[in-house]
């Protein structure tokens, strides 16, 4: 059988190292130096394999202090990172009605081991969802990420059957023996039991490679179409359009937009494209944009609407981060004390879809400067606009 082209970015990346961002996307974050290899692993899928639902009271089996810690030197020869090794047996197999003891240690080998560099590829494909289906790609994809994952690890603190086949797994994402900056936090993820073996969900791998700012859905699946751009509307009249493209007012996507005001204050819009984010379970969303990728890890859930959310109010700044249905994460801050948290709220709600391709600012004359015929009465037209960082706003008028 010919493999169905769809693609599931397992993010053994920058998001489980101590800092390399997505260098091509609007919301990196500063962070420790990491190797420059930032080669994905993708895992392609022929077939879906079908779920039984099944009610089932959650079954917990938890380890008192969560995995062993992991050891402060990754070239210590004292023990293996982690307490793991490619060398580990695979444990004995069960799902949680027959034996919940054994399941609870096969989910935790699958969450630990899967990611580890130099382990045998068959046994890889069994420890992920439907990984059987693309062994090879696997395997070149963890060979081409080698000296960016060696001292990536998986801690599991917490196991819950909520059905036979189906384990809520509480794991933390770890790097040299501390968290991640991306994901600093304990996670909730998927344990499924597939073709005689526990394995880490797809829908975990997603949620792990959207905090690294990539794509993770399968062709096929229906998508909301992305939009062009986004029209930012209701705006103070003392805020003007400072760019970095043309017409004002429309954020391209993905991209920014930048306003300022007479008195100093200014508002940045960063609109990020994430195919399949939109199909996030409700009860990851959080968890989602709580990680540093999107600013806004130590705020709290908001709703603008009926989208999910998270803002961050801070000395000097308000950042608010909301999920679209369209596939994109937009992020709004904003400084100094003229915008408040209601007003963030409000310009999030306003933004609508445009078809409308912006056009970047002219090579050489900047923001706020409209180039004209030269045989008109007018050189130039500044608009209504403020060059970036001069926080006036220029009128209208034409110079003979």
């Amino acid at each position: 059988m010919s493999p169905r082209p769809w693609t599931l970015l397992i993010a053994v990346v920058v998001l489980v190292t101590a800092g390399c961002g997505d260098r091509s996307s609007t919301f990196d974050v500063v962070a420790p130096a990491a190797p420059e290899d930032t080669a994905f692993v993708a895992a392609e899928s022929t077939t879906d394999v079908a779920t039984d639902v099944v009610t089932a009271e959650p079954t917990t089996v938890a380890m008192a202090n969560g995995d062993a810690t992991l050891g402060s030197d990754p070239t210590s020869d004292t023990g293996p990172l982690g307490g793991v090794t490619v060398d580990d047996p695979l444990p004995p197999q069960s799902d949680s009605a027959t034996d919940a003891t054994v399941a609870d240690t096969a989910v935790r080998f699958a969450f630990r081991h899967w990611i580890l560099v130099g382990l045998d590829q068959d046994r890889r494909a069994r420890l992920i969802e439907d990984g059987e289906d693309n062994v090879e790609g696997i395997a070149t994809g963890f060979q081409k990420a080698e000296s960016l994952i060696q001292f990536a690890r998986v801690a599991v603190d917490d196991v819950q059957f909520t059905a036979p086949d189906q384990a809520q797994v509480t794991f933390r994402i770890q790097w040299n023996d501390r968290p991640s900056p991306y994901f600093p936090n304990p996670m909730i993820g998927t344990g499924v039991y597939r073709n005689g073996t526990w394995r880490i969900s797809h829908t975990s791998l997603c949620l792990l490679a959207f905090g690294a700012g990539q794509d993770c859905a399968r062709p096929g699946e229906p998508h909301p179409p992305v939009p062009a751009s986004l029209e930012v509307s209701g705006l103070p009249s003392d805020y003007g359009w400072s760019g970095p493209s043309d017409p004002a007012d429309l954020v391209a996507v993905p991209g920014t937009g930048s306003w300022f005001s007479v008195s100093g204050g200014d508002l940045s819009v960063q609109a990020q494209v994430l195919v399949g984010v939109s199909s996030v379970a409700e009860a990851d969303i959080d968890t989602l944009l709580a990680s540093e990728r999107f600013q806004a890890m130590t705020g709290t859930p908001i709703m603008v609407g009926d989208r999910h959310g998270r803002i961050l109010v801070a000395d000097d700044h308000i950042t608010l981060v909301v999920l679209r249905p369209d596939d994109v994460v937009v992020s709004l801050t904003a400084s100094g004390t003229e915008l408040s948290t209601d007003d963030l709220v409000a310009l999030a709600g306003s933004m609508v879809p445009s078809t409308v391709v912006p056009t970047p600012f002219d090579e050489g004359f900047g923001p706020g400067v409209t180039v004209v015929a030269a045989d008109t009465t007018a050189a130039a037209v500044p608009s209504t606009a403020a060059p970036i960082g001069t926080g006036e706003v220029l009128t209208a008028t034409t110079m003979p």
